[in-house]
């Protein structure tokens, strides 16, 4: 069974499609999920954080590399039963919305790696402010709704800026 066939199947048992209210998309494209993939095991970070992991398209890889390079994941969800979810196979949860953390509280060690499949409300604010006080957060590998990528890539006095 193909990782797409995989999470199609996880919504189906589920019950439940993406909360709107939340922002989640499920991020189900096998090519995009192995390119971020590719990108996080680019090297050596200390550690991995993923936020809105889900279903875990990208966790269920980022797990894998995290046990291969013998470095700690953990994950924030605001969806609690994707919360429960993850706690219940041995991951570290912080069950906040990750805008309103206090991120010095994660403990996390320098050259973590932020990873996440992002909302669209959520999209700017969290690069804004992980970038102006990381807290130990070196890199990230964000993937967001095209009209942000735009906005965050325009060139000052353009229409997208």
């Amino acid at each position: 069974m193909s990782r797409r066939e995989r999470l199609l199947e996880k919504i189906r048992e589920s019950g439940q499609g993406p909360k709107r209210s939340l922002g989640q998309n499920f991020l189900i494209s096998d090519q995009v999920i192995d390119r971020i993939l590719m990108a996080a095991d680019s090297d050596r970070p200390s550690s991995y954080i993923e936020i809105g992991p889900g279903l875990g398209a990208l966790t269920e890889g980022l797990i894998d590399i995290a046990k291969a390079k013998e470095i700690s994941l953990q994950v924030i969800e605001l969806d609690k039963t994707f919360a429960e979810s993850w706690r219940a196979v041995g991951i570290p949860v912080t069950e906040a919305d990750a805008l309103q953390i206090d991120w010095k509280t994660l403990g996390l060690p320098a050259s973590t790696r932020l990873i996440s499949n992002l909302p669209y409300q959520i999209s700017s604010s969290l690069v804004i402010d992980r970038s102006v006080e990381p807290c130990g957060i070196e890199s990230m590998i964000l993937m967001f709704q095209k009209e942000v990528a735009k906005r965050i890539t325009a060139r000052p006095t353009t229409e997208d800026y």
